[in-house]
Formats: structure tokens, C-alpha cells, sequence
């Protein structure tokens, strides 16, 4: 758990279109999701007002970018609670690779409280394009 003044990606995994399976491969421009498990320390959590998640894929091989996508939603804060949940992002065509090429995702969460925040990264294992 992160501590209770903060806030951290614990994991960020790529899956097939609309499940939890985590992928190994991907077809090049089809959909898929990324899953981001966050945490939300309890005092943090006490004065929230937002949360945005900016994804990237990258091109491991050819050192490049492939897609960027941001998820952004406001929180309301919450007495004693901590948080864990799950934030699906879906990576929606367009996109290329070429096949054999390896992929990864990374992101950074940021969670705003007040005139603060608060920042996290994390990084993928990676998965292969394929015809």
C-alpha cells in the first residue's frame, strides 16, 4: 500500500480488448487495454479533487512513440479511506508497428489535491507485435 499521504501505480499491465489476460502479443492497429492498479493513501484521499493518468506505448525497437492516451476523472474525497481500484485504458487504432517489434507501455499518474500534487510512474512488461 502506499503510504497514507500518497498515492503510486502499483502495476501496469497490457491485455487483450475488454479482459484481464494479460498479452504477450498484439496484432499491429488493434485495439487493446492497459490496466493501471492505483492506490490512494488514506490522509491523501481526505482532500482529493482530481486524478489524471497519461498513458504512452512505445516502440522498444525502433526507439519510438506509438500512441499516447490520457484518462482524467474527479475525485471527491473521503474520510478514512484508502483507495484501490483499477483504471482500464483503451488503445484504440490508429497505431502501426512493424511485426517482431517490442512494445511497452509506461504512465504517470497524478493525483491533485488542493494547490499539490502528487505523481507516480510505472512501466509495463513488454509485448510483441505480430501479423
Amino acid at each position: 500500500m502506499a503510504n497514507s499521504d500518497d498515492a503510486s501505480i502499483k502495476l501496469l499491465y497490457a491485455v487483450d480488448d475488454g479482459s484481464f489476460f494479460t498479452m504477450d502479443t498484439v496484432e499491429s492497429g488493434k485495439p487493446f487495454d492497459l490496466v493501471a492498479n492505483i492506490e490512494i493513501g488514506e490522509n491523501l484521499n481526505e482532500q482529493v479533487d482530481a486524478l489524471d493518468l497519461f498513458v504512452g506505448v512505445r516502440n522498444l525497437t525502433q526507439s519510438t512513440p506509438v500512441k499516447t492516451v490520457t484518462h482524467s476523472e474527479p475525485l471527491t474525497p473521503a474520510n478514512n479511506q484508502e483507495v484501490r481500484r483499477e483504471i482500464r485504458i483503451n488503445v484504440e487504432p490508429p497505431w502501426t508497428a512493424q511485426e517482431g517489434d517490442v512494445l511497452e507501455a509506461v504512465a504517470t499518474l497524478k493525483i491533485t489535491h488542493g494547490a499539490n500534487t502528487d505523481y507516480s510512474t510505472a512501466a509495463s512488461d513488454t509485448f510483441v507485435v505480430v501479423s
